[in-house]
């Protein structure tokens, strides 16, 4: 019978029946082997005797882990990531090696893997030069002194990157009408677009930059009131959709009391 294990540590475990020949498995990398044979003679019964152990089992690497493609920054871009298979053969890695062909055409538009530079250190690569639109398999491997271990397999489309033009810091003029900015989108944006407040101005709906005539004090004032848009509360400031801030107004300046003489 044939058994796995390590001379070193005298652990072995029955792998195979009583066959003259064994093939090593993918379980076997890592491991020692060695034949045992049980007879019996004229000194006994039921004795074994071992044959030769080989050397540790070496074989292709496993299939990489956690692999995925996805559309890339530019058109007809696909990123590729990857992670280190789980085993690598009992060897090291020497490089990783991608195939990749449309989904209509299998394995036709390119032919045989090419190695993808970094060594056994690359996790990603960028494939370019493809077919917007057109969706592809990807397929990526790690290599050893054996040879290509398993395909790690992701699909993906390539798209047009969405691109707007138009002004980065658009200023506008307080109570002015109009659009702030115009912007360009290009047909990789499609047909819904969405946009949102940063920094301050996200805090509110509406905001005023700056409010004129008006003096906020704690203490009494006999200043005369001003005419124009500030003279009522309600058309003074409006400030809606506070984000956890507070208002507060000790004293709004006014037409101040005569006393009665």
């Amino acid at each position: 019978q044939w058994e796995r294990g390590s001379s070193a540590t005298d652990t072995w475990t029955t792998i195979g029946s009583a066959h003259a020949s064994y093939t090593p498995q993918r379980a076997d990398i890592g491991h020692q082997l060695r034949a045992t044979a049980r007879y019996t003679d004229r000194h006994g019964s039921n004795k074994s005797a071992a044959g030769a152990t080989s050397a540790s089992v070496v074989g292709r690497p496993s299939a990489p882990r956690e692999f995925e493609a996805v559309p890339g920054a530019g058109a007809g871009e696909v990123v590729l990531r990857w992670q280190p298979p789980a085993s690598d053969g009992g060897l090291p890695i020497d490089v990783y090696k991608v195939l990749y062909f449309s989904e209509t055409q299998p394995n036709t538009d390119k032919a045989g893997f090419s190695a993808v530079s970094g060594g056994s250190s690359a996790r990603d690569t960028t494939i370019k030069g493809l077919t917007n639109g057109t969706r592809y398999v990807f397929r990526v491997a790690a290599h050893n002194a054996v040879g290509n271990g398993d395909r790690a397999e992701a699909k993906a489309t390539p798209q047009v990157p969405c691109q707007l033009t138009g002004a980065t810091d658009p200023t506008f003029a307080e109570n002015a009408t109009g659009a702030v900015g115009t912007y360009t989108a290009s047909a990789g944006c499609g047909s819904a677009l969405s946009w949102k407040l940063a920094g301050t101005d996200a805090k509110y709906q509406q905001r005023f930059v700056s409010v004129k005539n008006i003096r906020i004090s704690k203490k009494p004032t006999s200043q005369e009131p001003k005419s124009g848009l500030h003279d009522t509360p309600e058309n003074m400031l409006k400030l809606n959709g506070l984000a956890k801030g507070r208002l507060q107004f000790n004293e709004l300046v006014g037409k101040p009391k005569r006393k009665s003489p």
